[in-house]
């Protein structure tokens, strides 16, 4: 077959490839082209499939997704459920240093969990706490999350979400990243 070579212009060069790090368009761009995220959306605005074959949304705030089977990383392994909730427990750990943490606080669990980490902020701040002190109750919180937050694997590909609330946007969100 014949090999064809498609060129894009971006309006600089990437500074990260982590989707869930990005902040600029030139890097958003790129890893568009690298990640799949759950849908994909046409013209029109209309999800379609990707890495999820499909959705289910339940009172406008429980969303389960079957995850397609065949999926690979880069090295062949299997992809599953289980990382793509990794990709979202990675933007709620305390080590997190991206922008994206505010995008998930309808999740279930999620606000508490922002709660908890900027109260050790703030007792490290008027001397309360030590660093490190502080940094234990981050984890413990993050570790609540992880067991009782509303980003669940019920077997390896089946992804639930549960919202707090209704937030519209919070379906793109989730499909949108890699």
């Amino acid at each position: 077959p014949a090999v064809s070579t498609l060129t894009y212009t971006t309006p600089g060069d990437a500074t990260v490839l982590l989707p869930t790090l990005t902040v600029d368009t030139a890097s958003s761009f790129v890893t568009g082209f690298i990640y799949d995220g759950l849908a994909v959306y046409d013209d029109q605005l209309n999800p379609h499939p990707a890495l999820a074959e499909s959705w289910e949304v339940e009172d406008d705030r429980i969303y389960t997704f079957r995850i397609r089977r065949g999926g690979t990383f880069h090295d062949g392994a299997p992809l599953t459920a289980h990382d793509v909730r990794f990709t979202f427990l990675t933007i709620a750990h305390p080590d997190y240093q991206g922008a994206r943490f505010g995008d998930f606080t309808a999740i279930r669990g999620w606000q508490e969990l922002a709660e908890a980490y900027a109260a050790a902020d703030e007792a490290v701040a008027a001397g309360a706490r030590t660093a490190s002190e502080a940094r234990q109750r981050k984890l413990e919180a993050y570790e609540r999350f992880v067991r009782t937050g509303g980003l669940q694997v019920p077997d390896d590909y089946t992804f639930r979400v549960e919202a707090a609330y209704p937030f519209a946007p919070l379906f793109t969100r989730l499909t949108s990243y890699g």
